[in-house]
C-alpha cells in the first residue's frame, strides 16, 4: 500500500499544480473584467462632469468651475496625471472642500485610451470606446463655444476664441441644454454600456471555461482518492481473504495430524507467522507432540479470530 500512495503523489503534486495555475488565471481575468468595467466608468462619470462644470461656468461665471473642467479633460487626455481614488464621487469632495484640488499638472499622465490597451482589450471593444470618445470630443467643442459666449469670445475661424462680441449667455445655454447635447451625451452612454456588454460577455465566456477546467481537475482529484481508497480497500480484503483461507486450511491440517494422519503436511510457504506454524506443525507430526499440536490448533484458531 506504501507503493500505491508513492506513486499517487505525483498525481497529486502535478494536479494541485495546475489547479493553482488555473485559479490565478481566473482571479487575472477577474481582475481584468473589473478594471475594464471601472476605466468604462470613469469614461462615463468624465463626461457628466464636463457637463455639470461646462454648465456651472455658463451660470456663474464662476473660475474655479473652469479650473475643474480643464483638470477633467486634461486627466481624460493624459496630460495630467490620475489622482488617486479617482472615482464618481472625487469632484464632489474637491468641490466640497473636504479634498484639496492639488493636481499634479507638471506630471503627465496616461490617457484614458492607454489605459484600456494596457489590458489588452479587443479591437471590437476599443472601436467602441475610440466612437465615444469622438462624441466626448464634439461635446466638448459645444461646451466650450457656450463658456466663451457667456465672456464675449467667439470662434476666429481658427479653433480659437479671439474674436470679441457681446456675451451671449442665451446661446450658451441653448447650446449645452439643447437637443443635440443631450443626444451626444446619450450616444456616449450607449457606447460604454454597448463597450461593457462585450467586455462581459467575452470575459465570462473565458472565465466559464477555466473554471470548467479547474472543476474538471478537481474531478480527477477526487476520482483518482477514490481509485485509491478502492485499491487499499482491495488489497486489505485480499490479504484477509489469503490469510484466513491459509488458517483454515493449516487448522484443518492440524486436526487431521492430530486425529492420527501423520502423513499430512501443511505445505504452507512464506515468512510471516502462519509460515512459521505451519514450519513448527510439519516437524511436531510424531504421536508423542499431540498435546503441543492441541496447542498449537488453539494458536491457529485464535489468529483466525483475530483476521
Amino acid at each position: 500500500m506504501t507503493g500505491v500512495q508513492t506513486c499517487a503523489l505525483p498525481i497529486y503534486t502535478t494536479l494541485g499544480f495546475i489547479l493553482e495555475i488555473v485559479e490565478k488565471d481566473i482571479g487575472e481575468s477577474q481582475k481584468k473584467m473589473h478594471e475594464s468595467f471601472e476605466l468604462a466608468q470613469e469614461l462615463v462619470f468624465s463626461s457628466q462632469w464636463l457637463t455639470r462644470f461646462s454648465r456651472g461656468y455658463v451660470a456663474t461665471k464662476d473660475p474655479t468651475r473652469l479650473a475643474y473642467y480643464s483638470a477633467v479633460e486634461g486627466i481624460l487626455d493624459g496630460k495630467i496625471e490620475t489622482p488617486a481614488a479617482y472615482d464618481l464621487g472625487y469632484w464632489d469632495l474637491v468641490a466640497g472642500g473636504f479634498i484639496p484640488f492639488t493636481l499634479n499638472t507638471s506630471k503627465a499622465g496616461k490617457s484614458i485610451e492607454d489605459r484600456f490597451l494596457k489590458l489588452n482589450i479587443t479591437t471590437e471593444e476599443y472601436s467602441k470606446l475610440k466612437d465615444a470618445r469622438i462624441q466626448i470630443a464634439k461635446s466638448c467643442v459645444m461646451e466650450k463655444i457656450a463658456m466663451h459666449a457667456v465672456n464675449g469670445e467667439y470662434d476666429d475661424g481658427t479653433g480659437t476664441f479671439t474674436r470679441k462680441g457681446k456675451p451671449d449667455r442665451g446661446m450658451a445655454e441653448r447650446l449645452i441644454y439643447g437637443e443635440e447635447y443631450n443626444k451626444i451625451n446619450g450616444d456616449i452612454s450607449l457606447l460604454v454600456k454597448e463597450f461593457n456588454d462585450l467586455v462581459k460577455k467575452r470575459f465570462s465566456t473565458e472565465i466559464s471555461k477555466k473554471e470548467a477546467y479547474a472543476n474538471s481537475l478537481l474531478f480527477i482529484n477526487l476520482s483518482t482518492a477514490v481509485a485509491l481508497s478502492g485499491m487499499i480497500l482491495a488489497a486489505l480484503l485480499f490479504l484477509t481473504f489469503r490469510l484466513a483461507k491459509r488458517a483454515t486450511y493449516l487448522l484443518n491440517s492440524v486436526e487431521k495430524i492430530s486425529a492420527g494422519d501423520l502423513s499430512v503436511r501443511t505445505h504452507i510457504s512464506g515468512e510471516d507467522e502462519l509460515s512459521q506454524l505451519s514450519n513448527s506443525i510439519d516437524i511436531m507430526r510424531s504421536e508423542e507432540h499431540t498435546s503441543e499440536l492441541q496447542s498449537l490448533r488453539h494458536l491457529v484458531c485464535r489468529l483466525l479470530l483475530e483476521k
